[in-house]
């Protein structure tokens, strides 16, 4: 079974409110003028704690 994602783009304030939504990252990079390896890595190097936040949020439905 194939599990449903929401990619969304937020605010960087604490509110963290969605300024994009799409269904794949690709789509999000596209309506972001950003490329899909900006979200990944963004992504990644939260994970790693090279970073604190990231604008960009994939949530499992």
């Amino acid at each position: 079974m194939k599990v449903a994602k929401l990619w969304l783009k937020v605010s960087s304030d604490q509110y963290e409110l969605p300024l994009a939504v799409a269904d794949s990252a690709v789509e999000l990079a596209t309506l972001c003028g950003v490329t899909v390896n900006t979200i990944y890595a963004q992504m990644s190097r939260v994970r790693a704690g090279t970073l604190s936040s990231c604008p960009y949020i994939c949530v499992v439905l």
